[in-house]
């Protein structure tokens, strides 16, 4: 009998990743449900946790579900249908400790099957009322007064996991402990106790430390507790959120009271609180969450979140009882019959200030002092009204040029020595120098009307380029005098519309006109020679080729944004366009309007639709669809700086990149099908066991012929909802890559026999 060797080796596409940036607020929007229809075993989730390969796993009110960012898998107890998992922990690389019904199980990911854990001594059953899983792979677990330690062996030959239980240490008290969870240093563990007594151990030493008394009524029980910012905070079920501040001894409380307006938790039933960085907390609640941020004063601030409104398209339950926050920006709610609601926070990794009336952004700096300025098309000159700092909100108000009805600004720059050029609609030129004083030019003919200022180009502190809608200018401050400067070129007139300029190698100015690309090379202010025609050499058609941005890039390639025809990268030595871009290729908008780049060189694209980043390694884009017709942008402080006619959007680039190290980035294959039909552990196809452990375990496939039809499933597990793409072959079946999108599943039929790479 023939067989087919494939040995599984992976090479996968740049995914991008965006991480949190503070962001304050998160309504339904801003979350996807996820229930029954997309595969989970049931809606009620008590537990969410992650482990180390990246997956997420949910303990449900009727088993155990995996997700990979794509579908789910259950899990269901032998003989037991609908057996409640209400705790999950990844205890290490192949093993989830899991607790249903007080009793702990592991789950080995390798041959997917539950162990009940048992004393190795006793043989009895190991139930705790909480636990916690150590780095190290042991487990530390409460239940009455008592504190335990598990030591997990290394295998488990039989079906039981036996495992050695030490009970380090009683609690004499009435109050038995209910809750535990390790320290910040991952090395103390804090038990608390029915009525919110906290008890801090330290291993070594068997003894318990109290730390700070309960102040919980009858009835009330704390539902889980949390070692954090140097607080230990008490979520209970029935009397709000406590926080007790290590550092001074302090004991805060919050509760909800129905009659009491401003700061307070959505409902005093709270379950978890997750940290979710920078000293930010959400409390998950019985009716919606709450969020907290701890200040440097250590002081508490409430943001109320009570529920969310039907959206008409999903519904989303309020009733929150677990969650898992991942460092990533990935946050996860299990609610009591809704599924999980998941927000994808590095998608928010961006922040706006928003005008109060259209009036757009034509320009942008920053000075030395971190104020940033806005050049204006109906308020004129903006200055922010403090140092851009990203944690406080801009705010702006008019700056005094000293021209009284200056409204339409339409073009900034910046000189060398810290002074900032203007070009305005009604053809002035302005400059703020450091001496905080402002010199104006109205450039043009004497008794003529002046041009409009679209563009400058500064030279020197004094002199600059101004591309108006009557050609080019030279601007000398120290002479106070513009000049018109005159060439002969059949194609593109001296007396054009230029929109964009920018300064290549060797005395060359490169132009954006009204009718394309024009190259001039100069001395002084004289043009030797012009070169234009671009667009109809590199077959692009002759309409909508009015360029509107122009940057000279680190790459020594000028690149190009049309009105309408897209992106081109052109080569100066060359002197000719060597690509071009479009929507075809990935481009959101053809209607380009301005360019930058970042502190990596990154190429940023301003479009009408939005924001792309190109990525010259792989010649695709990311498009980011947080700004329409962007008109200006700057790049300051690690920050993008984005102007449009209402908005200033603006984002550090370094948070978009994808760096995760490879066990983290890597491809990972969750599903395979062999004769179009899934295969599951053990089974036999054809009487062959194709998959004797879990896929996740396998490099090498041996099919048989009778198998030899088959296809593969797979993910990344970096949750992301779009631009993923992975790039395959199955060598030497297939020489030639191919490139497939997230979530595509890839066959082979009637393969024929051999060895194969994939």
């Amino acid at each position: 009998m023939k067989n087919i060797y494939c040995l599984l080796i992976v090479s996968f596409l740049c995914i991008f990743s965006l991480l949190p940036a503070g962001a304050q607020t998160l309504s339904e929007k801003d979350f996807q449900v996820l229930n029954m229809n997309d595969g989970l075993s049931d809606n009620d989730i008590h537990s969410v946790a992650k482990d180390t390969a990246g997956f997420m796993w949910f303990g449900t009110g009727s088993g155990l579900n995996r997700y990979d960012g794509r579908t789910f898998k259950v899990f269901r107890m032998p003989g037991i249908s609908y057996r409640r998992i209400d705790r999950v922990v990844s205890l290490d690389t192949d093993y989830l400790l899991l607790r249903s019904e007080q009793n702990l199980f592991l789950f080995d990911k390798k041959y997917e099957r539950f162990l009940p854990v048992c004393d190795s001594v006793s043989k009895q059953p190991v139930m705790f009322a909480d636990f916690v899983a150590d780095s190290d792979g042991s487990c530390w677990g409460v239940s009455s007064g008592e504190l335990s330690e598990v030591n997990f062996p290394s295998s488990f030959v039989q079906d039981t996991a036996f495992v050695s239980v030490r009970h380090v240490v009683n609690n004499s008290q009435s109050d038995p402990f209910v809750v535990l969870c390790m320290g910040e240093d991952g090395k103390m563990l804090y038990c608390a106790s029915r009525n919110g007594t906290v008890y801090r151990f330290t291993p070594g030493q068997r003894q318990l430390k109290k730390v700070c008394d309960g102040q919980l009524s009858s009835g009330r029980w704390v539902s889980s507790l949390l070692n954090d910012d140097s607080f230990i905070w008490i979520p209970t079920v029935g009397d709000g959120l406590y926080g007790y501040d290590l550092t001074n001894g302090k004991l805060h409380h919050w509760q909800y009271i129905s009659e009491r307006m401003g700061e307070q938790l959505s409902h005093n039933d709270v379950f978890r609180l997750l940290p979710i960085g920078n000293s930010r907390y959400l409390a998950v609640t019985w009716n919606g969450y709450t969020l907290l941020s701890l200040t440097p004063e250590r002081e508490i601030k409430l943001r109320d979140f009570q529920s969310f409104l039907h959206n008409g398209k999903q519904y989303f339950e309020t009733r929150m009882i677990s969650g898992y926050y991942d460092e990533e920006g990935l946050l996860w709610i299990g609610t009591e019959g809704g599924g999980v609601l998941f927000s994808d926070l590095r998608q928010l990794f961006y922040h706006q200030y928003a005008q109060t009336r259209s009036n757009e952004i034509c320009g942008i700096q920053m000075d030395e002092e971190g104020y940033v300025w806005l050049a204006t098309f109906h308020k004129g000159v903006l200055r922010s009204t403090q140092p851009f700092d990203v944690s406080h909100s801009l705010s702006f108000e008019s700056f005094d040029t000293g021209i009284p009805g200056l409204k339409t600004v339409l073009c900034s720059s910046s000189d060398e020595n810290g002074g900032f050029w203007f070009g305005t609609q009604d053809g002035r030129v302005l400059r703020y120098g450091k001496d905080q004083k402002w010199d104006d030019m109205r450039i043009g003919t004497p008794g003529q009307p002046s041009p409009v200022v679209w563009s400058l180009l500064m030279v020197s502190d004094e002199q600059c380029w101004a591309g108006t809608s009557d050609g080019l200018y030279w601007v000398d401050f120290q002479r106070g005098t513009s000049t018109h400067v005159s060439w002969s070129n059949p194609q593109i007139p001296d007396h054009i519309h230029i929109r964009a300029l920018a300064a290549g190698d060797n005395q060359t100015l490169w132009l954006g006109t009204g009718r394309g690309l024009l190259r001039l090379w100069m001395s002084g202010t004289k043009v030797l020679r012009t070169h234009a025609g671009y667009e109809a050499r590199a077959g692009m058609p002759d309409t909508e080729i009015e360029v509107r941005a122009l940057l000279y890039g680190t790459d020594k390639k000028l690149w190009a944004g049309y009105a309408g025809s897209g992106l081109v990268a052109c080569s100066p030595e060359g002197d000719s366009i060597l690509t071009r871009y479009t929507t075809a290729q990935g481009l959101c908008s053809n209607f380009v309007t301005t360019l930058s780049e970042d502190n990596d060189h990154s190429l940023w694209v301003g479009s009408n639709s939005g924001i792309s980043r190109l990525s010259r390694h792989l010649q695709s884009f990311y498009n980011y669809y947080i700004s329409g017709s962007n008109r200006s942008v700057f790049f300051g402080k690690d920050f993008l700086f984005w102007g449009n006619h209402s908005m200033l959007t603006y984002f550090r680039p370094s948070d978009l990149r994808f760096n995760y190290p490879k066990e983290k980035g890597r491809v990972i294959f969750t599903d395979l099908e062999v004769n179009h039909t899934p295969v599951q552990i053990g089974q036999k196809v054809n009487g062959q066991v194709v998959l004797p452990q879990s896929l996740l375990y396998t490099s090498e496939l041996h099919l048989t012929h009778e198998n030899r039809s088959f296809s593969l499933l797979f993910t990344n597990l970096l949750y992301l909802t779009k631009l993923q793409k992975y790039l395959f072959r199955l060598y030497p079946y297939q020489e030639e890559w191919i490139m497939a999108d997230e979530g595509k599943k890839i066959s082979y039929d009637r393969l024929p026999a051999g060895t194969y790479t994939f």
